[in-house]
């Protein structure tokens, strides 16, 4: 099995905030369009309710495995 480098992180970074994009798959285009009525109603945005959810969910066990985070080359360490 060949051990390949992880990809690139395909992420744009303006002054303050970085932007991306995404795709839904065709089977979970009904739940989507559920959860952005829900973010709207509640006023989330995607990106806060993306990290949020992360941190709750899968933050802790994945740095646990990680041996330092993650940095952008723009970030300061």
């Amino acid at each position: 099995m060949n051990n390949f480098p992880p990809p690139e992180l395909k992420t744009y970074r303006p002054n303050y905030n970085l932007i991306t994009s995404l795709s839904i798959k065709h089977k979970d285009e009904d739940d989507y369009q559920e959860a952005r009525l829900f973010l709207e109603s509640e006023g989330i945005s995607i990106g806060d309710y993306f990290m949020n959810a992360y941190r709750e969910l899968d933050k802790p066990s994945f740095s646990k495995k990680s041996k330092q985070p993650f940095r952008f080359q723009t970030q300061q360490a």
